[in-house]
């Protein structure tokens, strides 16, 4: 069953026994049972980008796992991951994957910056910024779910600082 009070969700996944939802902010909730008994996500993780049974993809385009066999500690730039009964896979590329997607109506106001983007259903969108372009690390903002609609994003932390901005698409 699904557990009361589940908002926010733009991904789900499952298992044999289980299922998974990714929340906007990049957190995992699992619900029912696992190989070894009930499913639980460790609290502690953030910023993930995508689910499937006890796999996550987080952001750096590394993966863990929870509940069974650990992921080999070597693995990066993954691109996307699934899970069956018995086996994990990850599709690796040259890099991180990155998304871009068109945006419209870029605007910084008293109450932080915000773009509109058209979105596609199944889509996941994620705004990102860094304050300068010789840093290696993106800033990841809150998951939205796209809608087959116009979505807003926005950094409410903008504070007419220079910052670069860029919008992932998965």
């Amino acid at each position: 069953m699904v557990p009361a009070g589940l908002t926010n969700v733009v991904a789900i996944a499952a298992g044999a026994f289980c299922s998974l939802a990714l929340r906007a902010d990049g957190t995992a909730l699992a619900w029912g049972d696992h190989y070894s008994g009930p499913i639980e996500v460790p609290t502690d993780w953030t910023n993930l980008d995508a689910i499937a049974d006890s796999l996550a993809l987080k952001a750096d385009g590394t993966v863990t796992e929870w509940g069974g066999p650990a992921a080999p500690s070597d693995l990066t730039n993954v691109l996307a991951i699934a899970a069956g009964g018995g086996h994990d896979l990850a599709l690796l590329g040259n890099g991180p994957t990155v998304l871009h997607a068109l945006v419209a109506t870029p605007i910084l106001t008293a109450n932080g910056f915000n773009v509109a983007l058209p979105t596609q259903s199944g889509r996941v969108y994620r705004l990102e910024y860094k304050s300068s372009l010789a840093e290696d690390n993106w800033t990841a903002l809150p998951l939205v779910a796209g809608n087959g609609g116009v979505r807003t994003l926005t950094d409410a932390t903008a504070t007419g600082a220079q910052r670069f901005y860029r919008v992932r698409q998965w």
